[in-house]
């Protein structure tokens, strides 16, 4: 009788540690594990930068002109013709003016234009002439804001830039003369130079 007793207590005390060493116990504790901050801050995490028009973007037309030849001096011949074989296609694009991200604005512009090669330009005896490139563009106010779902949206305005995009399809090219023809890729806004 004592020894079946005894029995009885040792089955059960082997039975209760190796319930208690089991995965799959239910009455054991789990252990604290010390985890590593998550980036961000809290749930919403780091909130991002959008660039949006301020207001109706007070838009304005500008001009930029683009020199894609190099300068062709006549000197003793009766006429001379710079033509478009002797250009250079530039890329130009728009400037941000800081702004976190280009946006159209709602107009018709561009990201960016190729001035392309351009149609002929003459010139006669001792005159010197260059190709032009001519992009309108239009330049519109904007604003940088934080965006994130914390903020119910979007926040407080970071920073007022300008834009100034290429207007689609409407570039052209001009002759130059004389002291307005520089190096090529000269540019200027709004007058040849």
């Amino acid at each position: 009788m004592f020894s079946l007793t005894v029995a009885r207590i040792l089955a059960t005390t082997m039975l209760f540690s190796i319930a208690s060493a089991s995965p799959l116990a239910t009455n054991t504790t789990p252990s604290l594990v010390k985890r590593s901050p998550q980036s961000g801050t809290g749930p919403c995490g780091l909130p991002t930068t959008i660039t949006q028009l301020d207001g109706d973007g007070a838009p304005s037309d500008t001009t930029l002109y683009k020199q894609i030849s190099h300068p062709l001096a006549c000197a003793d011949a009766q006429s001379c013709t710079v033509v478009h074989t002797e250009s250079e296609s530039f890329t130009i694009g728009a400037t941000l003016g800081g702004a976190f991200e280009w946006i159209d604005g709602g107009f018709d512009v561009s990201e960016s234009v190729e001035t392309g090669e351009a149609d002929e330009c003459s010139a006669v005896t001792g005159q010197i002439v260059c190709v032009f490139s001519v992009l309108p563009h239009k330049r519109y106010n904007v604003v940088d804001r934080p965006e994130s779902p914390c903020l119910g949206g979007v926040g407080e305005i970071q920073g007022h830039y300008v834009m100034t995009s290429p207007i689609n399809n409407a570039k052209s090219f001009r002759c130059g003369l004389g002291d307005q023809c520089h190096d090529i890729g000269t540019e200027t806004w709004d007058v040849l130079p």
